[in-house]
């Protein structure tokens, strides 16, 4: 349960041996290759080559191929939500990727389906205008009055508009004070605006210019076309149904298209090797005759390597070393199978450095007891197991997927201890229970709705015992890197105190007897004194340290201490709250679902069974998903900051890295 060992190697041959030896690389898929240049900077420049690669890249064809299947996936077979998020690789025999190789033609395909996308982006735009002009024209429906005659004559102007309905009295008023020539034909009223015709003289434009202004009133112009309304609505909705009838030809030929799919993410994947061959190529740094590349290893598999790289390429000079301490070394979590689905929380956060300790074996037990205490429903974590061992055995997943969906399980397995020893089935009160289901009641604690304060006190429990292990595992890194007196300063003494102050507490209220606490008082006495007097040991000034040492003592100003160790404690509080909320939730749900039969007997018969079905997963689903991700901030910020850094890099080894297709 560690990170694992790597090393640095060095490849030099010829130029000759170049692209064999990267092929090589790739189907080992064990050497993480680094840029050669940053070993090389002191070098004098002179002695190494400007000559870049020659080759083509295959970026214009992966674009291609993007294009191409980003469109088809749009027209897939619908396999429903759960296969859409988990679908797996697309499996192809050898001789049928050679098949699509030698006969799939990408730029027939990708024309197609731009000519495809062109086209039915026009029609969307054509029906969306005239979606809109056929909106505009429903006012004007009972007009039987062709569009081209709503025109003015030569005395007499003669516009169509409109105007909001709460302005329409006093906007006719005003035009009457102003002329007795002039007439309003009101067509339409449509939420709040009437539509109307305007018939004045010519020569009264500029008087009602004001009055069109001061009401709003809108202008609306159309073509001048000799047809009604009614006509151009009736013409217009022909036209529609043509489009939706060249947009089902146009989606008919899409889906058609997609039987290219499988050849179009196959060529993806072939492509996106050669860019990542290539790309590696681009790391190495020459002579004019010769080539040095870069990496990293992982240890145990050095020897082995460099015995086959030096059977097939005999003129190779391989060189081993171990990492410098200026290198940023990549990171490889080694972990057993129990722990491993933990390494996801480890993931989120990001990764130890190189020299540090994997924080996942110390994170995953705490982990595991705060999921389960967030759920605390063993009928709920029975659920929880046989769902995640579905999709585990159903559906084949990336690394990633397969190490959460195992977390998941374990969650499951959380929940059901949490469940048994607190009472939690689905919600049930055991009591009620005839005596066949004892074992259950024999099994049961305490009832944490009964008695809440056991439970909270068994939450702040964990969080101490969280809190002392992340100052324990600080420590004992500091031993490991021969750090004695930062391990017995800062951390030992800590650890003896917090440990003290819990025994007096526990002494005080008769928990632990006198003459087993009273030791523990001048141990913590003497552990205060040496934080305060050496915490700031780095400070010249006498005060300064002092100062510092009583900061630290006490946890203010960002300094890690009393108060921010009890704040820490206090914080996994969160975890009592979640877990009474899901007991509590799952007896409320199971109470209304047996007050419908109290309302009708048949009523209960048919409501009950949909409120079980619907409301108790989702009370998994809520109470699951914020458990883990108020386990996760406990692991983050009351666990982590006591002893993890982080900021590596995860070893990535050059090899396959096929997106959508496995070759076999």
């Amino acid at each position: 349960m560690a990170i694992a060992t790597l090393k640095k190697i060095y490849l030099i041959g010829h130029q000759a041996l170049e692209e064999s030896l990267v092929s090589k690389l790739h189907t080992l898929d064990v050497m993480q290759i680094t840029d050669a240049q940053d070993t090389f900077n002191e070098i004098n420049s002179d002695l190494l080559s400007s000559q870049k690669s020659t080759f083509k890249k295959p970026s214009e064809i992966l674009t291609k191929l993007q294009y191409i299947i980003k469109y088809l996936q749009k027209y897939l077979p619908d396999k429903g939500f759960l296969t859409g998020l988990t679908k797996g690789k697309v499996i192809l025999s050898r001789s049928e990727f050679i098949e699509i190789l030698s006969s799939f033609n990408i730029d027939d395909i990708y024309l197609k389906i731009k000519d495809l996308e062109e086209n039915i982006h026009d029609l969307n735009n054509k029906k969306a205008r005239l979606q809109v002009q056929l909106h505009e024209l429903v006012p004007w429906l009972s007009l039987d009055l062709n569009l081209a005659d709503v025109s003015s004559t030569e005395k007499v102007a003669m516009v169509s508009g409109m105007v909001k309905e709460r302005n329409f009295n006093k906007f006719k008023e005003e035009i009457s004070i102003l002329t007795e020539y002039s007439h309003i034909e009101e067509i339409y009223t449509q939420k709040g605006t009437k539509y109307l015709i305007l018939f004045y003289l010519n020569n009264l434009s500029d008087g009602l210019a004001e009055i069109f202004r001061k009401y709003e009133f809108k202008e609306i112009f159309y073509p001048k076309l000799k047809l009604t309304p009614q006509t151009v609505s009736e013409r217009i909705k022909q036209e529609l149904k043509f489009i939706d009838k060249k947009y089902q030809t146009l989606l008919k030929e899409s889906e058609e298209l997609a039987e290219y799919y499988v050849k179009s993410i196959s060529l993806y994947d072939y492509y996106e090797q050669i860019r990542i061959k290539q790309e590696a190529r681009s790391y190495l740094v020459r002579t004019k005759e010769t080539f040095c590349l870069s990496g990293w290893i992982v240890a145990q598999q050095a020897d082995k390597v460099k015995q086959k790289l030096e059977e097939e390429f005999k003129e190779l000079e391989i060189l081993i070393t171990e990492p410098g301490e200026a290198e940023q070394v990549p990171v490889i979590l080694e972990n057993k199978k129990l722990v491993k689905p933990f390494e996801v929380i480890t993931d989120l956060y990001g990764q130890p450095r190189y020299y540090e300790l994997d924080p996942t074996p110390y994170l995953a037990p705490f982990f595991f007891l705060s999921w389960g205490m967030c759920i605390t429903d063993a009928g709920y974590g029975i659920i929880i197991m046989i769902l995640s061992y579905i999709m585990i055995k159903k559906f084949k997943l990336q690394e990633m997927g397969k190490r959460f969906l195992n977390l998941i399980f374990l969650g499951g397995v959380a929940s059901i201890l949490w469940g048994a020893l607190l009472g939690g089935w689905f919600g049930i009160n055991l009591d009620r229970l005839p005596s066949a289901f004892n074992v259950l009641k024999s099994m049961r604690l305490f009832d944490p709705l009964k008695n809440p304060l056991t439970f909270f006190l068994i939450a702040l429990s964990l969080g101490f015992v969280q809190v002392w292990s992340g100052i324990a595992v600080k420590m004992y890194e500091n031993i490991r890197l021969k750090k004695f007196k930062e391990a017995f300063l800062d951390e030992f003494t800590w650890l003896v105190l917090l440990v003290g102050i819990l025994i007096i507490g526990l002494g005080k209220s008769g928990i632990v007897s006198n003459i087993v606490a009273k030791p523990f008082i001048f141990l913590s006495i003497i552990s205060a004194a040496i934080i305060v007097l050496f915490k700031g040991r780095k400070s010249k000034n006498i005060f300064g340290r002092i100062f510092i040492g009583i900061f630290s003592l006490l946890g203010l100003f960002g300094f890690s201490g009393a108060v921010s160790y009890l704040s820490d404690i206090i914080s996994y509080a969160r975890l009592f709250a979640l877990g009474l909320a899901t007991g509590a939730l799952a007896q409320a749900i199971n109470a209304v679902a047996k007050a419908s039969f109290s309302i009708n007997f048949w009523l209960g018969v048919v409501v009950a069974p949909l409120i079980i079905v619907v409301f108790h997963p989702l009370n998994i689903a809520i109470n699951a998903f914020g458990g883990f991700i108020h386990s996760c901030r406990l692991q983050y910020v009351e666990f982590f900051t006591k002893f993890f850094e982080g900021g590596g890099k995860v070893f990535k080894p050059f090899g396959e890295e096929r997106k959508y297709t496995i070759i076999k």
